[in-house]
């Protein structure tokens, strides 16, 4: 009784000149359903030159694997047996461990390797084998004919292939990520979120912000100046009150700098804006157009941080304000009164966040 093949053990290996791979069919058969005994054959093999050029020996370990896997594409596509499992054994940790990675995590040449590796063979599952077990050896680093002739290892592979289940040789722990050659070099710039008061980020809406904080400021006013409504002083007082704060959290040197009457750094961001703090202790913007025919606010308008909370609230405001316009209607509106440093850059951020224009 003849049972179909239940996987395949495939070696990998190289030399200076020669990369070997050879493939060993192992088939199961049994007289009884419960007595089963493990035959291992020959069923292919390849031989590769080496590049001329000197490449690392996990490298040259990668190529064999990488042969390994065309030729076990090759072999199942053109074999009329099913094929069960697939085992593919190689004797190089670090070749392991790109296979088993993500190509991307990997440089340009391994990383190519490893894709057409797990395209060739995604299914496959591949273990360490110590080398002397390993019959692509014998392909690589070559044999006589009188030799190959009665070499057990080339034509019936290790001893322990013809063995059921196992065991098989439990190969070394693979090498930490931090130890694994050729990773890609990943950067990821973070910009600073500065530390804001909880009060600010409590809120949703620039309305609910200046509106509570307006009515809490009123116990600052005598009793006879307050009414029984907000006026538009005190939601204007409180809309420059969270601009002090949100500007002494995000720009706390430029603060400290102008207002000894010293120049700003060159490092500085805000250099080429001329800033300048006003009567009411808010950073504005300087330029030539102090004679300009226009408002207070147009000609300088107040410097929001791109980060801070205020500002994100600031720009949904004033894109609800333009009936959820796009990214220049909102600009020309948010900079009548204020001016964000990348200021399209943060808009588009949160018109694109807007559930209303999605």
């Amino acid at each position: 009784m003849t049972r179909p093949p239940t996987g395949r053990l495939h070696r990998a290996s190289w030399l200076w000149r020669r990369l070997g791979t050879s493939i060993r069919c192992r088939t199961l058969r049994a007289g009884r359903e419960s007595d089963w005994r493990g035959q291992g054959h020959h069923g292919s093999s390849e031989i590769q030159v080496a590049p001329v050029k000197q490449v690392s020996l996990p490298r040259l370990e990668l190529c064999a694997a990488t042969l390994l896997s065309a030729l076990v594409s090759h072999t199942q596509a053109i074999i009329e047996l099913p094929i069960a499992n697939v085992h593919l054994w190689s004797d190089s940790t670090v070749t392991l461990s790109w296979i088993q990675g993500h190509p991307s995590r990997w440089k340009t040449y391994v990383a190519n390797r490893v894709a057409e590796i797990q395209r060739c063979t995604p299914e496959a599952r591949w273990h360490h084998t110590p080398g002397e077990d390993n019959p692509a050896d014998c392909a690589s680093r070559g044999v006589s004919p009188k030799e190959l002739v009665d070499h057990e290892l080339w034509w019936k592979g290790p001893p322990w292939l013809t063995t059921t289940s196992g065991p098989w040789p439990a190969g070394p722990a693979l090498a930490v990520t931090a130890e694994i050659p050729e990773q890609r070099t990943s950067y990821a710039a973070s910009r600073p979120h500065p530390e804001e008061p909880t009060l600010l980020t409590r809120y949703s809406s620039l309305h609910r912000l200046l509106r509570i904080s307006a009515w809490c400021r009123r116990w600052l006013r005598p009793r006879h100046a307050r009414g029984c409504t907000l006026t538009v002083e005190e939601l204007q007082d409180a809309e420059e009150m969270w601009i002090r704060i949100s500007q002494a959290c995000g720009y706390p040197e430029e603060l400290a700098t102008l207002s000894s009457n010293r120049e700003l750094p060159r490092r500085s961001s805000l250099l080429k804006l001329s800033p300048f703090i006003d009567g009411k202790g808010i950073l504005r913007v300087g330029g030539r157009l102090r004679n300009a025919s226009l408002s207070y606010d147009e000609k300088h308008p107040a410097i929001l941080p791109s980060e801070s909370y205020l500002t994100r609230l600031i720009i949904e405001a004033s894109h609800r304000r333009t009936l959820h316009g796009g990214v220049q209607s909102t600009l020309g509106l948010l900079r009548q009164r204020h001016w964000i440093p990348r200021g399209r850059t943060r808009v588009k951020e949160v018109i694109h966040r807007c559930v209303t224009c999605l």
